[in-house]
């Protein structure tokens, strides 16, 4: 959902808007839903992976009284591939995947870490039992 910092008019505001770029390649999206203070924007089409920007650019967006915007906004994230093991979300899993690991059970705070693919082992927690699995996929070319 985009939150609009003022009201807008929401006939002036469709999918021309908004550009969705994931790894260099523009995306398609879908806007379900306009009212005067937010958007609904449907991104489960657009098969997104790894780096992904979503930009509404305002100047064809107006105000009730008719006034368009000046000021494009852009938001940055980073997609969990999903693939167990990939702590950094890069897409494969590597000793790099195994030092992240590590770093986190030492009480290190990274910018990037997917907790999900991380925990091997399904229990939820990060562990050396983790370490352990993942440096398996590793070795064993999984």
């Amino acid at each position: 959902m985009v939150t609009f910092a003022n009201p807008i008019d929401p006939t002036t505001f469709d999918a021309d808007d908004v550009v969705l770029m994931n790894e260099n390649m523009q995306k398609s999206v879908i806007v379900t839903s306009v009212d005067a203070n937010s958007a609904v924007i449907d991104l489960s089409k657009s098969n997104l992976n790894r780096f992904c920007t979503l930009t509404v650019f305002t100047s064809g967006v107006k105000n009730p009284e008719g006034i368009a915007g000046t000021t494009s906004k852009s938001i940055e994230w980073k997609n969990n591939s999903g693939l167990l093991g990939d702590a950094n979300g890069d897409g494969q899993v590597s000793v790099t995947d195994v030092t992240l690991v590590v770093n986190v059970i030492l009480g290190n705070k990274p910018e990037v870490f997917f907790r999900k693919n991380a925990d091997v082992d399904g229990n939820g927690e990060i562990s050396v039992t983790d370490v352990t699995g993942i440096t398996r996929i590793v070795l064993n070319g999984q």
